[in-house]
């Protein structure tokens, strides 16, 4: 690799733990949590009280996962003490965790208790406080055991020279937190966070100040109103430590006020607000600060009688949410008045158009389908911590006046009211960094969130994994979902085009993540990235010394519709499609353009007309007492004798012809109503008026299915795999050979959802 000084010295200091050590560090955090719960668990005097009480502290339902979160605080607690142990200051007389065993028989419960209160009296609630809850509420007859467990965890944790390391206890946080199914957050890989802020922290957040003007970053404002574990809050924090350094100040002089004035975190969980101010704590441990601006917010029914939405309340409310104090007179002896600290909301530091810098990889839960929604929970997006039927209606409608007329879907997802809330908290001139479900980029439910980015930020940059299956295509390191990350300033002036970075996989360091935003950062800047118009020539590529890590690309902001550029391993085939499809000619790759040939190309919709939804076809659901769809499918080995054929499925091994025959029989749904049996009757008739030889394939894998169209050997009704298309006979034979040509399958990708698993030519790297 090649670069300055500056780059090598910035790569030097990320380099100073390695991944593996700190995968090795949460195996060994794990375990002994593991163990740690177990004895949690077989305690029997005191358990109840016990249990109640961690149920309380942690805000979440006392099971195995909770006394496993509890446990990693404890010795969170223990390895952060040792750490901050015999410093200069008011943290001189601090003792490490090593007096402890000098003790004979060990410490007991208050000897913890009260050292852990010393420290407070210096500050370090978020560390410290919700340990010295969980500590005083051990039953007395496990406390030796737990104690002697959490010291050998720590002494290993210490040993690995992993103490001051902010990844380790994200890494494993993440592996604990509740309510996964319902939350559904994921813990940011390093990598993937150093990745995003290289690409958002710019100089252009300071307007004409500098970073070495210690006012200037007084002023700065960067939030994560979704933080987890604080993985991109840290990271944020990292870049902007970075560039200070770089600008000759000792960002250690200007630490208290970036963690009391700048950095604001938001989440629902107690734990995640806990880790993350753990981590922002530990980059300069013996920094004393007063109070942070981590949020722990309401969510469920209040005392009040009202009901909170966590984060998404914040588009509402201006005057609600209040910083954590952490100064010695709120967590002094007065237990009463440290509860309130991790309860205190409300603040200044949700103002609209306020902030600098907003990073967030937000919930993806969905109210619909796929999102959790089941005939037991009917709304996803507000079932987490067990909240009642009654609860979640009301926090529903709260929901839906709050979010009326935002750029919010339901079938996009709680994601796309983070969209709304990152943009209205965003200042002119901002940046921002998000990582979204890979469907934002294409997807018709996100339509709104991409003309929100079109017509109000400028320098847009997508970045996507053209890997073959979910885990290969995030971001995220703990999610089987593909995802983008969507960078951009926000601007009265916004870009009509947008960048596009393809990678091949996630990158696997720091290092390598850092290294690959100054790349883009430097050929962005240089104006030496392709374009997609430009002809079949291939995008910039990204190297990581000899190895190609992905490529980057330019192109128009579409008025409407799709992003297609994403997810896609050599751009050569997206110029190509991008001709044939937008310029109609067939402009190969290698061949001159004056020897591109132009022809007369029609868009398919111009031709006939697309076939029904498959759910109106069988769908089991009712609308206004009718069924949805009147057929009900039946498989069927003699498809020649059917009243009413149907091509349903796939079945790779007969589709090997451009002519199959169907392989199910839709039988009529029948109603003892006369009433209803006439609208059924009516729905049947207009279902069988859309019956064709022709049918598309949905949920096409290009590595996998040998056919895009097919014609059927008779009309046929068109199913879920195979909806049908309605078209002139005299044409049915001419666009299914065309779409099973190699230009036609290119055709068809180009306009297909390339968010699904292994889909071949955007995935691979033969494509």
């Amino acid at each position: 690799m090649t670069g300055s000084v500056r780059d090598l010295a910035n790569i030097v200091a990320n380099s100073t733990v390695s991944t593996s050590l700190v995968e090795e560090g949460a195996d060994v955090l794990e375990n002994g949590a593991r163990v740690i719960a177990a004895i949690f668990d077989s305690a029997t005097t005191g358990k109840a009280a016990f249990a109640k009480g961690l149920s309380e502290f942690l805000r979440q339902e006392t099971s195995n996962q909770t006394y496993r979160m509890a446990a990693t605080i404890i010795v969170n607690a223990l390895v952060f003490q040792d750490t901050i142990a015999g410093n200069e200051g008011p943290l001189k007389n601090i003792n490490g965790i090593y007096k402890f065993k000098e003790k004979e028989g060990g410490p007991s419960k208050n000897d913890i208790l009260d050292e852990w209160a010393e420290i407070l009296k210096v500050n370090y609630w978020p560390i410290f406080g919700i340990a010295r809850k969980i500590v005083s509420a051990l039953p007395t007859a496990i406390w030796t055991s737990v104690f002697e467990e959490a010291f050998a965890t720590a002494d290993r944790l210490l040993s690995l020279n992993l103490g001051k390391n902010p990844d380790l206890i994200g890494i494993i946080f993440q592996r604990l937190i509740s309510d996964r199914r319902f939350l559904a957050t994921f813990y940011t890989a390093p990598s993937s966070a150093a990745l995003l802020n290289g690409l958002v922290v710019n100089d252009k957040v300071l307007g004409e100040k500098s970073w070495a003007d210690p006012d200037a970053l007084s002023s700065l404002k960067i939030a994560d109103f979704a933080c987890g574990t604080g993985s991109l809050l840290c990271a944020a924090y990292a870049e902007v430590r970075r560039r200070i350094e770089n600008h000759g100040l000792d960002s250690s002089t200007v630490h208290k006020q970036m963690i009391e004035e700048v950095l604001v975190g938001c989440d629902v969980l107690p734990s995640a607000t806990h880790i993350t101010a753990s981590q922002l704590s530990s980059t300069f441990p013996t920094v004393s600060y007063e109070k942070t601006k981590m949020l722990t917010l309401p969510f469920g029914k209040l005392a009040d009688g009202g009901v909170a939405l966590g984060a998404l309340d914040i588009l509402e409310t201006q005057a609600v949410m209040s910083t954590i104090s952490t100064s010695s007179t709120k967590v002094g002896a007065n237990e009463d008045e440290s509860v309130d600290a991790w309860l205190a909301l409300g603040g200044e530091s949700v103002e609209d158009k306020s902030f600098d810098i907003v990073v967030m990889n937000p919930p993806f839960t969905r109210l619909t389908g796929g999102g959790g929604k089941t005939n037991e929970v009917s709304r996803p997006l507000f079932a987490a911590f067990k909240t009642t039927e009654i609860d979640q209606k009301a926090m529903s409608k709260k929901f839906s006046k709050l979010y009326s007329g935002s750029v919010y879907n339901g079938n996009a997802g709680a994601a796309s009211a983070f969209v709304e809330i990152g943009h209205q908290k965003l200042k002119v001139g901002g940046s921002t960094g998000l990582i979204l479900p890979l469907s934002a980029l294409s997807g018709s439910s996100w339509e709104a969130c991409r003309i929100l980015w079109a017509h109000n930020y400028a320098d847009l940059m997508v970045l996507s994994i053209a890997g073959r299956s979910g885990s290969e295509m995030a971001f995220s390191a703990d999610t089987g979902v593909g995802e983008a990350v969507v960078v951009g300033t926000r601007s009265d002036q916004p870009s009509k085009r947008y960048t596009s970075i393809s990678l091949y996989r996630r990158p696997s360091s720091v290092i390598e993540g850092t290294e690959i935003a100054r790349q883009i950062r430097e050929l962005i800047a240089g104006g030496a990235v392709s374009n997609l118009e430009s002809g079949p020539f291939g995008g910039s590529e990204l190297n990581i010394g000899t190895e190609k890590v992905g490529e980057i690309i330019t192109a128009p902001i579409p008025a409407n519709g799709p992003w297609r550029l994403f997810r896609v391993s050599d751009h050569t085939i997206a110029q190509l499609a991008f001709q044939l499809s937008d310029k109609g000619r067939v402009w190969l790759p290698g061949v001159p353009e004056k020897d591109a040939r132009s022809l007369a190309f029609c868009k398919l919709g111009e031709l006939g007309l697309v076939g029904p939804y498959h759910l109106d076809v069988s769908g089991s659901g009712k609308s206004g007492g009718v069924p949805r769809g009147p057929f009900k499918l039946k498989a069927t080995s003699s498809p020649a004798s059917v009243t009413y054929p149907v091509l349903k499925a796939h079945n790779e091994a007969r589709e090997r012809y451009l002519e199959i025959t169907s392989d199910a029989e839709g039988l009529q749904k029948t109603d003892n109503d006369p009433v209803i049996q006439a609208k059924i009757d009516s729905k049947r008739d207009a279902v069988w008026a859309t019956r064709s030889r022709l049918h598309f394939a949905t949920d096409l894998q290009f590595n996998a299915n040998a056919l895009v169209s097919v014609l059927t050997d008779r009309a046929s009704i068109g199913g879920r795999a195979w909806p049908s298309f309605k078209i002139a006979p005299e044409y049915e034979k001419f666009a299914n050979l065309w779409f099973n040509s190699t230009l036609g399958i290119i055709c068809y990708w180009w306009i297909a959802n390339k968010a699904l698993n292994r889909p071949g030519i955007a995935g691979g790297s033969n494509s």
